[in-house]
């Protein structure tokens, strides 16, 4: 590189941190000047009321609101500018490969935005104190404030809105740092796509939607049988859900065939016979089949990219993500319990669509897992997100927490359509009580194949029960079973899984067929395999002997006689963690492998051939013996040599 283009460089890289840091300090001052404006505003507008109004009269009722919307832009303002501080310094540590990061630099990366979520949580404390200390006029200072209402006919709209607006707004700089956090993955080594349209296959959209379709159409024609008999609608029922059932399976038999049928019929189309294209134009597919599916994956895309992040799941310390994800969900569940009705159901479904953002981040780390451990590496524009977290408990407690807010959900639904439930002979005046002992024995007649309360008949006072002629609360009833059936098949049953899925993984180690893990049982093995003696990390007895059955079980099956993976070691090299790094180079070192890069291997050779197993006999070593050894040293100096002059590998240091 000529001494022009590095200063260039030089150049444009100052200019960059300038405007990051020059223009953001600027910005994060005027937020700040702007907040202690808002907070002047709102003082004088308390004087005022106490002292006696000198203010014209037009202008009282306006200051107020005036103060109020300085105040929140003015704190919008700096925070934003912070977050632009703290993507840059992020943005350079992340620039930065794993093993040559500085501890500054380390730091950063574990911190993360976590700064930012220090400021989305006192807001949410905050709005969630306001509201409930709003009825308490003696407590605030402002005393016609009042949020708290459980009928919509009480709510203030004038204070309602500008209240879910600075909800929002307090979302807004964690959801664009996570953006440019995911446009620099995609632009970057990792080449990871910031919507993906192939996440949602197109027969999965099209069963899934078949399937809720005819779920909801079946619901809809249940709750009003149109004048049928029970009789008659029960014989029908129990004919068309044997159907339903017979149908899903022979849709799963050949729905696949069905879509590889219009796959090779439009492919055919699309090619024009005798030219180059004939060979090589790509499937296009029928935009009415393939177009909502790729909707539906922008969609999902957004979710995991954009949604789940703000959970605080992805971010990185022992109990922070499972602490973050509470202290994101507990307060929008504290306001939609406490906000006026339907409006509480904003919060509401703003902490339903976090926890399914989370649910699916956690199912593109499975499929990434499994990806990585077919590619054997964890750096591929093939892997989504990553590894930096698992997101197994992560996505169970956002789940559990659907627990809550369900009948939460419910309570504010009963607040605005009151006509769909009616009070039980089971209820106690206590809505919060009440509604989770409604939600209570829904859970004990759905929990999946049991349905253990209506086979013996358990008969219990009900807090609530439907309306037989409002067929809204049945359909919440139903859709809350239905709930109850997805969380408890899908997600536990999956952890369930991914558990026995890493056993057998260890299992078939030892057995000595597999040499290698997925990466979050990979990093496990690791580490509970090594242990800090003396400053440095060596190998633990039950370690060693674990690998050392790995390698003769190897030597039985006629398989190379290695410990683990050379390609994986060779990532595991460069890993972040140094328990991991030193787990790998025992490895090395102990059992004579050649792993990492070209110039690694050549000094690993060279160890090899000064400490290796004859070294310490020659010159005294059986002449056959030797001759074996340089053999096999020969054989692997020549398959470095040809790894060297590979133009895509390391140059010869």
């Amino acid at each position: 590189m000529s001494g022009a283009t590095k200063a260039a460089q030089e150049q444009k890289s100052n200019k960059d941190h300038y405007w990051t840091f020059g223009r953001a300090y600027q910005l994060l001052g005027a937020g700040v000047l702007i907040s202690l404006l808002g907070i002047v505003i709102l003082a004088v507008d308390l004087n005022e009321k106490h002292l006696g109004s000198t203010i014209p009269g037009w202008a009282q009722d306006r200051l107020p609101w005036f103060g109020l919307l300085v105040l929140v832009g003015g704190l919008f303002t700096a925070n934003f500018a912070r977050m632009l501080q703290i993507w840059h310094l992020l943005k350079a540590a992340q620039s930065t490969s794993p093993e040559n990061r500085s501890p500054q630099e380390k730091e950063t990366v574990r911190l993360g935005f976590r700064e930012l979520f220090t400021y989305l949580f006192t807001s949410l404390a905050v709005l969630t104190g306001l509201v409930f200390l709003s009825p308490q006029k003696s407590w605030l200072p402002w005393t016609d404030i009042d949020l708290l209402h459980a009928a919509s006919k009480d709510a203030n709209l004038t204070q309602l809105i500008p209240f879910l607006t600075i909800l929002f707004l307090a979302f807004v700089p964690l959801i664009c740092g996570f953006y440019l956090q995911a446009r620099t993955q995609e632009k970057g080594a990792e080449k990871r796509e910031t919507f993906r349209k192939d996440a949602i296959s197109v027969p999965s959209f099209w069963m899934s939607a078949t399937v809720t379709a005819g779920i909801i159409a079946l619901a809809s024609w249940a709750a009003n049988p149109s004048g049928l008999g029970s009789e008659e609608l029960a014989v029908w029922i129990t004919f068309a859900t044997t159907f339903a059932v017979i149908a899903l399976f022979l849709a799963f038999i050949f729905l696949p065939h069905l879509i590889a049928f219009i796959e090779e019929a439009a492919d055919g189309q699309n090619r024009v016979p005798g030219t180059q294209d004939d060979a090589t134009t790509a499937y296009a597919g029928f935009p009415v089949l393939t177009a909502p599916a790729h909707i539906a994956s922008y969609f999902d895309s957004a979710l995991v990219r954009l949604v789940a992040p703000l959970t605080g799941a992805t971010q990185h310390g022992p109990g922070v993500p499972h602490s973050f994800v509470l202290f994101s969900i507990l307060p929008l569940s504290a306001l939609g319990f406490s906000l006026a009705a339907p409006f509480g159901l904003i919060p509401i479904g703003l902490g339903m669509l976090m926890v399914v953002a989370l649910g699916r981040r956690w199912a593109w780390v499975e499929e990434d897992r499994e990806t990585a451990s077919r590619l054997l590496t964890t750096e591929s524009p093939e892997i989504n997100v990553g590894f930096d977290n698992d997101l197994k408990d992560e996505a169970l407690l956002g789940y559990a927490s659907l627990f809550l807010l369900v009948p939460l959900a419910l309570n504010q639904i009963y607040g605005w359509q009151s006509n769909a439930f009616e009070a039980g002979s089971g209820n106690t005046g206590n809505p919060f009580f009440d509604w989770l002992s409604f939600f209570g024995a829904e859970l004990a007649k759905a929990v999946p194949f049991v349905d253990w309360w209506e086979i013996y008949r358990v008969n219990l006072p009900e807090a609530f029960v439907t309306v037989d002629d409002h067929p809204l609360g049945k359909h919440l009833t139903f859709a809350s079973r239905a709930m109850v059936d997805l969380v408890i098949m899908a997600a536990l049953l999956q952890a369930v899984g991914i558990w026995q899925r890493s056993q057998t993984q260890k299992r078939l180690y030892a057995a000595g067929q597999v040499d290698s893990f997925d990466p979050f049982t990979e990093n496990a093995f690791f580490k509970k395999g090594m242990r800090l003696r003396k400053g440095r990390f060596v190998a633990k007895d039950t370690f060693e002997e674990v690998v050392l059955s790995h390698v003769e079980k190897r030597l039985e099956l006629g398989l190379p006689a290695v410990p683990y993976n050379e390609r994986r070691l060779s990532h595991l090299l460069q890993h972040e963690d140094e328990e991991i790094r030193a787990g790998a180079k025992w490895m090395i070192d102990h059992f004579d492998v050649l792993a990492g890069t070209p110039s690694q291997q050549a000094q690993q050779l060279l160890e090899q051939w000064k400490n290796g197993p004859l070294a310490a006999k020659a010159p005294n070593a059986d002449k056959r013996e030797m001759a074996a050894y340089r053999r096999e040293q020969k054989l692997r100096l020549e398959r470095l040599l040809y790894t060297l002059l590979d133009l895509e590998n390391e140059a010869v240091p």
